[in-house]
C-alpha cells in the first residue's frame, strides 16, 4: 500500500534517488545555502541602492524581472529606493556599474554575479546556480558586505518568476540579518522554500528576529548520476570576474594576498596552519570526481577572528566549493602565530585528496 507523502516532506534518500524525489515532489524547492560576512565598522544606512546583475541572472528575464520587483518591494517598505541594470557585455552604453550608480545618486552599489551550479546532462536544464553578492559603499569605495548563495531551481511546476522573488527574499534577509538594511524586517518563506501563497507578488510574513538563515545542501541533487557541473558563461554573459571587485580602495591598490606556499616563511607557516585547521571540517556527502582546487581568500581581524572569506577560484564542483566555504566559517577564530605577526589576508587552496 502506498501512503501519500505530505507536500514538500522528503525523507532522507540515497544520493542517486534524490533527483527522482525532486521530480516527484515538483512543488518543492531546496532551501538556499547562505553565507555572509560584513564590515563591523560600517554604520551608515543605505538609502539608494543600485543593483547590477548579469543579464537574466542565469535563469532568464522572467526570473530577473521578478527579482527586481520583489527586491524593490522589500527595500521600499523600509524607506529605501533601488535602481537596476542587467549587464550582458553587449550594451552600447559603455558606462561601468560604478558610473551608472553615481548617475543614480546611489549611496551603495550591490553587484550580483553568478556562475557554477549544476545542470542536467542531455537536456541542459539548470538545477542550481551560485550567486556572489557584494554591497559596496560609494563613499570610500569599499565593500561592506558579501553574501554567497547556492540557489536551487526547485520543481519545474514552480514559475521562474516565483523563484526570482524567492531569491530577492533570500538576499534581503541576508542583508537584514547583518544590519545592512535597518528598519527592514525579514520575510519567512513557506513550506518547501516557496512564497507564502505560492505567488510571485506575495510579500510573505514577517519572521521573528531570531530566525536563522535556512541551511540545506544541494549536494544530493549534484551527486545524482545524470547531473554535471554548469559550463562557463557564454560569450556576452557577465561572470563572477566581470561583476565582482568593482569597488577597489580609493586611491590605492588592493592589499596583496599571499597564498599558502608563497611569501615569508612565517606567512606560509600560518596559512598552512589555517588550512590544517579548516580541512577536517570540510565535509561532503558524496565522492568528488578528480582532485579539483577551490581557492579561498581569507581575511582576518587582528585577534584571529574571520572578517571575510571569499571564493576566488571555483573548483567547478558546487558541492566542494560550498563545503570549503562553510568549513572556513566554522573553523574561525584562528589561533595567533607564536611570533605575533599575523598575516591578515591570504589565499588557501583546498583539494579533496590533499
Amino acid at each position: 500500500m502506498l501512503l501519500p507523502i505530505p507536500p514538500c516532506s522528503v525523507p532522507r534518500l540515497p544520493a542517486a534517488l534524490s533527483l527522482l524525489a525532486a521530480v516527484l515532489l515538483a512543488g518543492c524547492a531546496p532551501a538556499t545555502v547562505v553565507q555572509t560576512n560584513h564590515a563591523s565598522d560600517y554604520v551608515a544606512r543605505p538609502g539608494r541602492i543600485y543593483v547590477a546583475t548579469g543579464a537574466g541572472m542565469g535563469w532568464g528575464s522572467e526570473f530577473s524581472q521578478a527579482f527586481q520587483q520583489k527586491f524593490q518591494e522589500i527595500v521600499g517598505a523600509c524607506g529605501n529606493t533601488a535602481g537596476f541594470v542587467e549587464l550582458s557585455g553587449l550594451e552600447l552604453d559603455q558606462r561601468t556599474p560604478v558610473q551608472r550608480a553615481a548617475d543614480f545618486r546611489a549611496d551603495t552599489l550591490l553587484t550580483i554575479a553568478h556562475g557554477g551550479g549544476v545542470v542536467m546532462m542531455g537536456g541542459g536544464n539548470r538545477i542550481s546556480i551560485h550567486y556572489l553578492a557584494t554591497l559596496g559603499a560609494m563613499q570610500g569605495h569599499r565593500p561592506v558586505w558579501r553574501g554567497s548563495f547556492d540557489f536551487g531551481r526547485g520543481g519545474t511546476v514552480i514559475p521562474l518568476a516565483e523563484r526570482g522573488a524567492v531569491f530577492a527574499v533570500d538576499l534581503t534577509n541576508g542583508l537584514i540579518r547583518d544590519h545592512m538594511l535597518p528598519g527592514c524586517r525579514e520575510i519567512a518563506l513557506g513550506q518547501g522554500s516557496r512564497l507564502e501563497g505560492a505567488g510571485a507578488g506575495t510579500a510573505g510574513r514577517a519572521a521573528p528576529s531570531q530566525t536563522e538563515a535556512p541551511v540545506a545542501s544541494v549536494a544530493s541533487l549534484a551527486a545524482a548520476p545524470a547531473a554535471a557541473k554548469a559550463p562557463p558563461p557564454a560569450t556576452g554573459q557577465a561572470s563572477l570576474q566581470d561583476l565582482d571587485g568593482l569597488l577597489p580602495a580609493a586611491g590605492a591598490a588592493a592589499a596583496p594576498m599571499p597564498a599558502a606556499g608563497t611569501g615569508t616563511s612565517s606567512a606560509r607557516a600560518f596559512a598552512d596552519a589555517v588550512r590544517r585547521r579548516v580541512r577536517p571540517n570540510v565535509r561532503v556527502d558524496a565522492e568528488i570526481a578528480g582532485n579539483p582546487a577551490a581557492v579561498v581568500m581569507v581575511e582576518l581581524r587582528g585577534d584571529g577572528s574571520l572578517l571575510q572569506s571569499r571564493l576566488v577560484q571555483s573548483s567547478g564542483d558546487a558541492r566542494w566549493d560550498t563545503a570549503v566555504m562553510r568549513a572556513v566559517a566554522l573553523s574561525a577564530p584562528f589561533p595567533l602565530p607564536d611570533d605575533g605577526r599575523l598575516p591578515t589576508r591570504f589565499t588557501i587552496t583546498f583539494r579533496p585528496k590533499d
